[in-house]
C-alpha cells in the first residue's frame, strides 16, 4: 500500500511540480499561508462478487480540515476528512492537493487540481464480518474562490477520490469505488511576505 501511495504521489508531484515552483518565486507579492475548513455531501459505491449481489451507493456527509500555501497561481493543501455515514463505523481520508488557480476578476478565481492519500473505512456486512481498508487514492478536483478580503475566501467546489480498493474475506470480495463530492470552504490566508 505505502509503495503504491509512494508512486502516485511522485506521480503528482511530477505532473505539478516544475510549474508550481516556477511560479512561486521571490518576486511574487500575494503568498499566503492557508487554514480551510470544508463541508460537502458525497457518495462512495460499494460492490460485492457474493450471491446475491451487493452495489450500493451509500451518501456521505464530510468534514474536514486543511492547510496549505498560496502563490498567485499555485496553492497546495495537506488534508484530513471525516465521512459520515449510517452504513459505516468510519471513512476517514489523509492527503494532499495541489491547485492551478485561473484569475477570473479582483473578487473571484476558479481552480483545478491533483490530489492524492489514503482512506480509510470499517463496517460490518450483513454476515456480520467486519470490512476494512487502508488505501491509496488520487483523484481531481475543480472549483471556484470567492475572494472576501485579504485574509478570507469562500469556495465551492467538486472533487473525485479514485480509490478502487478490495476487501476479501470468507469467499466474498467487496470493491470500494470511488468518493465523489460537492463541498464548501472557508479558508483564511495568512500573509506571508
Amino acid at each position: 500500500m505505502i509503495k503504491k501511495l509512494l508512486k502516485k504521489t511522485i506521480l503528482v508531484g511530477a505532473l505539478l511540480g516544475t510549474p508550481l515552483m516556477a511560479g512561486w518565486s521571490e518576486s511574487d507579492t500575494n503568498n499566503y499561508s492557508l487554514v480551510g475548513f470544508e463541508a460537502g455531501y458525497g457518495n462512495f459505491e460499494v460492490v460485492n462478487d457474493a450471491t446475491p449481489a451487493y452495489d450500493k451507493t451509500h451518501g456521505l456527509a464530510q468534514a474536514g480540515f486543511k492547510v496549505g500555501a498560496q502563490s498567485d497561481e499555485y496553492r497546495i493543501f495537506l488534508s484530513a476528512r471525516y465521512y459520515n455515514s449510517s452504513d459505516f463505523d468510519y471513512i476517514s481520508t489523509f492527503g494532499i492537493e495541489a491547485q492551478y488557480l485561473f484569475g477570473i476578476n479582483d473578487k473571484l478565481n476558479a481552480y483545478i487540481g491533483l490530489n492524492t492519500g489514503v482512506a480509510n473505512a470499517k463496517f460490518i456486512d450483513s454476515a456480520n464480518i467486519t470490512r476494512t481498508i487502508s488505501d491509496s487514492y488520487i483523484g481531481g478536483d475543480a472549483g471556484i474562490n470567492f475572494l472576501i478580503n485579504k485574509t478570507l475566501d469562500l469556495e465551492l467546489g467538486a472533487r473525485i477520490m479514485g480509490l478502487q480498493a478490495t476487501n476479501s474475506r470468507s469467499n466474498v470480495t467487496y470493491t470500494f469505488d470511488n468518493i465523489i463530492s460537492v463541498y464548501g470552504s472557508v479558508i483564511f490566508k495568512f500573509n506571508i511576505d
